[in-house]
């Protein structure tokens, strides 16, 4: 590839001029926020429509969920256990945890914060604990003046914000092309900053509310699985099917359901306070007139108060409370005020965990969406984006009005049906200990424990592979109700055995327990360096070297021993060579033994034959006899004989070269094309050990015939004749 210059110098403009300047206005931009005015607040924010936005990953629903756990840096060393423990159970649960407490003064921060957790965290979700920024969005409905928070400008991160009047005030929210108006994570907000009700502080009341969400995850903080619908004066068509069918919203997520809508009087302070201090319901929906300035409910028709005027303190008083509520009620989360009626339930209640409501006038419409999601057991979160993402035009001016307000305070990440993460099992195996390589590989028992489980545990799914990493799935595990396996006959190796646990609701534990099993039943492989595995020593001494090397441990030990004389050669030690010495003539078994460190020893042999042969051969050449006169062609014949390894091949030289090598046993063979004349011819025996034996004879080589190869000198002679006089007649008749 050719270096193109004008290409860099371009990047570096870009990367100089324009992203680097970006980059620090969005570090150093930490300008002071103040929460009692919403005009001043803002004005330092209004800006952030203008930066160039990078492209992120689509919205999905990662299996590998992160979520975000924000603090406030002011608070962090009051609640740091709590909410250490808040992120163990999620982790238990599942979920990959990130805790935040460095400082954040401005919502712009905030949003980039929670932009970088999405893009590189996976972050499906966010909890900001303790007092932090937010944004007013201004009411588009014509003729109609309200301003509030919104904390969906935290929620949809590739979306674009404006605020066309410089006031200090969103007015605008829409999106280019590629990227679109709805969430990407959920939020919610835990913040008593604004409670004036009881004696306890932020950080007590948030200690308190965290020590509740806990004990909610561990099943020891529970409500009977039924929820209650209580429909004010001003919606009883919305409840009683003549114009909608509001209580059908919850039949999936909870089939068993109290409606209290008709007649219009049952609905009142006095019942709710009833219902709200003795009533065992884990889910309230309601709906019923609310003022946020003071925080109080309005029962009767068009907020009159005829059946009723409740206030924040009232709830205050009237425990235990449920433990989730959707609350239809105007302005009834509009946490920015003083003791709003989401927070009052919120911190009032000792069983409380996630209160759905709304900054401004409105609320939740075409709920199932909503609580169906609820009923698949995902979080009170994902159960908002999904009913926010029903609405095809969630920017439109009257969606804007209605819902741009809806808002989560307290837990996001809780459940309906919440257990403790479908815990993660404890493995144990009483034939192996974990991590130490074992010799059996013929009964490998397991079993495992788990910790108590909300909704209990019906079984396990289970693996064993060589990834120390697998989570066993409903498709790929093996499922089993009993907390045990067994195993035989496994191949050497390092194994993990994966489980996790299935609770009675058929959820699977996203995190397993993982069993390193270390299996090694194989010494190590011997390499015979010297000498060769079937050796014929012309010496009684014999060096012997050999190499050890095992597959999954350390060589450690080696032992040769001479099976034929049942005597040791070397005894057990670390050396790999060694001389084997004074051994008698004929053969030896040698067996080479080694042995690898685990426990006892793994052992593999390798056997050797050494023959040991300490006498020459002999050798007498029968024919020609000395100074014979042989023809050109002759045969030469001799005896070999040997009485230890035997002969393995002969040598016939002439003079010094040597002409013929005959193997094994033969005796004879045919020699010719030697010279005329005397030669002196030598035959050289040798055994298996390489001893030699040799005589030398003279003999006489007679000429050869003048003869070409092949044919006598007579027959030459006629055919030349014939051939000439075959050419004379030819050439006469022409």
């Amino acid at each position: 590839m050719k270096y193109n210059k004008t290409k860099s110098i371009g990047f570096a403009l870009i990367f100089f001029g324009l992203i680097m300047p970006l980059s620090m206005n969005l570090i150093l931009n930490f300008p002071h926020n103040d929460n009692s005015n919403y005009k001043e607040k803002n004005e330092h924010i209004i800006d952030e429509v203008t930066l160039l936005k990078p492209s992120y990953i689509s919205d999905s629903y990662p299996t590998n969920e992160t979520l975000a756990i924000i603090v406030n840096m002011t608070i962090w060393s009051g609640v740091q256990a709590t909410v250490n423990q808040y992120a163990n159970d999620l982790e238990a649960a599942g979920y990959d945890t990130i805790i935040y407490h460095m400082n954040i003064t401005n919502i712009k921060t905030l949003r980039n914060l929670l932009k970088s957790y999405y893009e590189y965290n996976n972050t499906v979700g966010a909890v900001l604990i303790g007092n932090f920024p937010y944004i007013w969005y201004s009411d588009p409905w014509p003729n109609y003046y309200e301003v509030f928070e919104c904390d969906l400008f935290l929620m949809d991160l590739d979306g674009d914000w404006w605020d066309t009047n410089g006031d200090g005030i969103y007015d605008k929210h829409n999106a280019s092309s590629g990227s679109d108006v709805y969430p990407e994570i959920y939020i919610g907000r835990i913040d008593a900053s604004k409670r004036n009700l009881g004696s306890q502080t932020n950080i007590q009341n948030i200690n308190n509310l965290l020590a509740q969400i806990h004990s909610y995850r561990i099943g020891t903080s529970t409500r009977t699985h039924k929820a209650l619908v209580y429909i004010d004066d001003d919606w009883q068509g919305e409840a009683n099917g003549s114009l909608d069918n509001w209580p059908a919203w919850l039949n999936n997520a909870y089939p068993n359901h109290d409606d209290i809508h008709t007649p219009k009087s049952y609905t009142n302070k006095t019942d709710w306070l009833t219902r709200l201090n003795g009533s065992n319901y884990e889910f309230a929906h309601l709906a019923v007139h609310t003022a946020s300035a003071p925080g109080g409910h309005r029962f009767g028709p068009n907020e009159s108060g005829s059946e009723g005027n409740l206030s924040a303190n009232d709830i205050h008083n009237n425990g235990p409370g449920f433990t989730f509520y959707n609350l239809y009620c105007c302005r009834g989360a509009d946490y920015n005020t003083t003791d709003c009626m989401a927070n009052t339930y919120l911190f009032s209640g000792s069983y409380a965990q996630s209160v759905l409501g709304t900054t401004k006038a409105g609320g939740m419409q075409n709920g199932a969406f909503f609580y169906d999601s609820l009923a698949k057991n995902n979080t009170f979160g994902q159960a908002f984006i999904d009913w926010l993402k029903s609405y095809p035009s969630l920017s439109d001016v009257y969606s804007q009005s209605w819902f741009y307000g809806m808002c989560i305070l307290g837990d996001p990440f809780a459940t309906i049906h919440y257990d403790c993460s479908v815990p993660k099992p404890s493995i144990s195996s009483s034939t192996h200990t974990e991590n130490v390589w074992s010799q059996n590989n013929i009964n490998i028992l397991f079993n495992w424990t788990h910790q108590s489980d909300i909704n209990g545990i019906d079984g396990s799914y289970y693996i064993l592979d060589q990834n120390p990493n697998t989570i066993p799935t409903a498709t790929t595990g093996t499922y089993t109700k009993i907390n045990g396996t067994s195993f035989t006959n496994l191949a050497d190796g390092i194994w993990y055995l994966h489980v996790v646990a299935k609770d009675t609701l058929g959820n699977i534990g996203k995190r397993g327990d993982h069993f390193t099993l270390k299996i090694d039943t194989t010494g190590p492989v011997i390499t015979l360096l010297s000498p060769t595995i079937n050796y014929y020593s012309p010496s009684s001494s014999v060096f012997i070297s050999w190499d050890a090397v095992d597959e999954f441990n350390s060589y450690f030990l080696s032992n040769v021993y001479d099976c034929s004389t049942c005597q040791n050669i070397y005894g057990f030690g670390p050396n790999k060579n060694v001389t084997a010495s004074s051994l008698s003539a004929g053969p030896h078994n040698i067996n080479i033994t080694c042995s690898d460190n685990v426990l006892t020893g793994n052992f593999e042999t390798l056997e050797i034959m050494i023959y040991v042969d300490l006498i020459n051969p002999t050798v007498n050449i029968t024919n020609p006899l000395v100074n014979q006169t042989v023809e050109n062609t002759f045969t030469i014949a001799w005896q070999a004989l040997d009485g230890e390894s035997g002969i393995d091949h002969t040598e016939i030289y002439s003079g010094t070269t040597l002409i013929k090598t005959i193997d094994g046993t033969i005796n004879s063979s045919t020699i010719s094309g030697l010279t005329a004349g005397t030669h002196t011819i030598n035959v050289t025996t040798y055994d298996k050990s390489g001893r030699s034996a040799s005589q030398t004879i003279s003999i006489n080589v007679k000429p050869g015939e003048n003869n070409i190869p092949g044919f006598p000198l007579g027959i030459l002679i006629i055919g030349s004749s014939l051939i000439s006089i075959a050419y004379i007649i030819s050439k006469k008749q022409k």
